[in-house]
């Protein structure tokens, strides 16, 4: 198939002009709702001011890269960054370090966010459709796709929002590896590193989409001595050790048990009802867009009509194929069991190719993340039940599909444009139209009847940290940790021997140290060697606990609080502090020498096609 496509032409400069005018338009104009001084509400939005505040914190004590944040928790700690990636969050959480209020840092952080989906949504439909045109449509498409706008102003889903930048890159990389040119394996490879360094769960589904697209494709993965199989495992080889890093230290904290760990059967619950939401015109528009009830689950209206559109003309074209009313001509020759003259020419094949296999895409993920789907069937099989739980609501699923329907519009486009009765910048214009009020009537809702962050139009706001709704009740500490008796508890260190004086309770650049003495006892006597102080830090593997200057030993204490034992000494300076271990320190260097090697053999490889 590969052969009848032509190679991208290089870029002239009105192009250049015309490609940097629409994403400056696309970028602005998904951006609207941040170009004020207030911060509007979503659903998630405090945990995501949360992990901006804990990364700013860490980096002000010195840690690098985060893995604990110090000051979540009432100080206690929480390791956020161990559980949940955040990669793309150090620009946003330097500049919180640096005394930039948050309020700047999160929109900054959604900036990225859209600037990276509009440059890769250019960059993978312009390679896998090898057309400035289909590359122009189909990012209008995507970028103004209504659950990706919803993910990011309504749901406040920020690391799925920025998850969903990459999966154009990843549809690219899957393209390439199973159907056109497996030695550009590493479109696939960067594509799933930086989504699964942004949403966890959005890297699960691209897994499966990967899995289900090697079953179907498993005959071409064995031709031609295994070509495309050794790619494949080159992409997952690369993600695994660029990732490396994150892994391992997931890995390491997941054993201790945590409360995020637990299997949830109520998910099937969670799904689109009704399913006509999904086909939404209009949904609600007003203060009650920012609940859960009233969340506009749609992919919107346009790209419904264009996948129906599709859907009615690749029926067309098969019921007159069949009944041989479809004119012959020089089109490409009839592969597969396909007569001749089935299509005009072997572009047109490659459009109804592509176009078909994300119309079956979007449709299978548009049905299972609606009540449709029997959801409530897997609770009875236990393996099932945990993959389906994990990713918590069916309707995550609009992330998959959406880029589906984006590809397959486009795709349909395409094959309208190759007629010459139909004007490609009168359709170019009027999709864009459509795709624009649908986007408009979310983006505007949003500006006009969005609550601000707070309840309050102030500029400066302030994260809540030591909330525990807004960690989630604490999903990522220990099963047994009640978090609400840590705040009543408080900046409190409590001694086993009741003769053990405690005072100068200090935190210094993620450190805290207290300093004890024995009272009342006699010549020569000190604590016992069970006689332990507990600290106002919660627990967590590799913290590291010194008295004068020697570690002692360390556990959890009373509700997994770190219970540092005093080992006999009547006085001294007790101190403790998470350090990253040696295995840590070699799996980043490990994932830092994967992507320079990575990069340099990229740009070898790119320098050879130049010549």
């Amino acid at each position: 198939m590969s052969a009848c496509v032509p190679k991208i032409a290089r870029d002239d400069p009105l192009h250049k002009r015309i490609t940097i005018f629409l994403w400056l338009c696309l970028f602005v104009y998904t951006c609207l709702p941040l170009l004020t001084n207030k911060l509007f509400d979503a659903h998630d939005i405090s945990y995501h001011l949360n992990r901006i505040e804990g990364m700013a914190a860490a980096l002000g004590n010195g840690q690098f890269p985060v893995r604990m944040h110090p000051n979540i928790l009432n100080d206690y700690g929480y390791p956020n960054s161990i559980f949940y990636p955040e990669l793309f969050l150090y620009l946003p959480a330097a500049l919180r370090a640096v005394g930039v209020n948050v309020n700047i840092c999160y929109k900054v952080l959604l900036g990225i966010i859209n600037a990276l989906c509009v440059s890769l949504s250019l960059f993978s439909f312009r390679r896998i459709f090898r057309s400035r045109y289909a590359a122009y449509t189909g990012t209008v498409l995507y970028s103004l796709s209504l659950y990706r706008l919803l993910c990011i102003y309504v749901r406040g889903a920020v690391a799925e929002a920025l998850a969903m930048s990459f999966l154009p890159l990843a549809a690219l990389g899957i393209y390439e590896i199973f159907i056109r040119d497996s030695g550009k394996w590493y479109y696939l490879a960067i594509a799933f590193a930086c989504v699964l360094q942004s949403h966890i769960i959005t890297a699960e589904l691209l897994l499966y989409v990967c899995i289900i697209t090697a079953i179907v494709c498993v005959k071409r993965l064995f031709s031609k001595k295994c070509r495309r199989l050794l790619a494949a495992l080159k992409a997952a080889s690369a993600v695994l050790l660029l990732n490396l890093w994150f892994l391992v230290p997931f890995f390491d904290f997941e054993r201790i048990g945590v409360k995020i760990t637990s299997t949830d059967v109520s998910f099937w619950r969670n799904t689109i009802n009704p399913p006509s939401k999904i086909f939404a015109i209009i949904f609600p528009v007003s203060r009650l867009l920012g609940t859960v009830d009233n969340m506009p689950y749609t992919i919107g209206f346009s790209l419904f009509m264009l996948l129906t559109a599709f859907a009615v003309l690749l029926l067309l074209k098969r019921c007159g194929a069949g009944s041989g009313r479809i004119s012959g001509g020089s089109g490409a020759s009839a592969s597969g069991g396909v007569r001749s003259g089935f299509y005009r020419s072997c572009r047109e094949k490659k459009m109804f190719y592509i176009g078909g296999h994300g119309l079956i895409a979007a449709a299978v993920c548009m049905f299972m993340s609606t009540c449709l789907f029997p959801w409530y069937v897997f609770r009875f099989i236990p393996v099932l039940n945990r993959i389906a739980s994990s990713m918590q609501f069916p309707w995550r699923l609009l992330s998959i599909g959406s880029l589906s329907a984006c590809i397959t519009a486009t795709a349909f486009c395409m094959i309208l444009k190759s007629d010459r009765r139909v004007s490609g910048k009168v359709l170019f214009v009027t999709v864009s139209a459509a795709s624009l009020i649908c986007a408009n009537i979310l983006i505007d809702s949003v500006l006009m009847y969005m609550p601000y962050f707070g309840n309050s139009a102030r500029f400066n706001v302030t994260a809540p940290v030591d909330d525990p709704a807004w960690v989630y009740d604490g999903q990522y500490s220990l099963k047994s940790t009640d978090i609400d008796l840590l705040a009543v508890r408080g900046e409190t260190a409590v001694a086993s021997n009741e003769n053990m004086r405690l005072y100068d309770i200090v935190r210094s650049k993620g450190t805290l140290s207290v300093n004890f003495s024995v009272e009342n006892s006699g010549a020569g006597a000190g604590t016992g060697t069970s006689d332990y102080i507990e600290l106002p830090v919660s627990w967590y593997p590799h913290y590291v606990s010194r008295i004068d200057g020697e570690i002692v030993p360390n556990d959890p204490g009373e509700n997994n609080v770190i219970r540092v034992y005093t080992e006999g000494r009547s006085s001294g300076c007790v101190t403790v502090r998470w350090e990253s271990p040696a295995i840590y320190r070699i799996c980043e260097i490990m994932s830092l020498l994967s992507l320079i090697l990575l990069s340099v053999y990229i740009v070898t490889k790119r320098a050879k096609v130049r010549k």
